[in-house]
């Protein structure tokens, strides 16, 4: 695929050329969908290892220091989340962390439990034995 871009002064593209109409085309699906083809990859550092995000980190503290699993709104609320449907992208980001750091799978680092408290059943978070130890070091 053949195009080239013209940018006018301020870095913005003026135009699109293109050798072919279809290369024109195939350039307008890829930019209109928000892609070049390649698979973005979300928080590498520069050596291709992965970063674990500050918010993950405190996870990660918060069920070290708490064995037992902490409820999930009580995770939200230290996180500074409304809600503990924002705890989704921070448990990824542990998991993947995990995974290439430690060779872990999601079973090995995390599980969902429903534990009753009171008259209530509550969703807590629990790391798992094997990720708690190798976390510690």
């Amino acid at each position: 695929m053949a195009i080239r871009l013209k940018l006018n002064s301020e870095g913005k593209i003026e135009s699109v050329e293109a050798d072919e109409v279809q290369d024109a085309l195939d350039f307008y699906k890829q930019v209109s969908r928000g892609t070049t083809g390649r698979r973005a990859r979300r928080s590498p550092s520069s050596n291709g290892s992965f970063i674990l995000r500050d918010d993950a980190q405190k996870l990660m503290n918060a069920l070290l220091e708490n064995p037992d699993g902490v409820p999930s709104h009580d995770l939200a609320s230290q996180l500074g989340l409304k809600d503990p449907k924002g705890l989704g992208p921070i448990v990824s980001n542990l998991v993947r962390w995990a995974k290439r750091k430690h060779h872990l799978e999601k079973e090995q680092v995390i599980k969902k439990e429903r534990k009753r408290i009171g008259d209530d059943q509550v969703r807590t978070l629990v790391l798992c034995e094997d990720f708690a130890r190798v976390a510690r070091k």
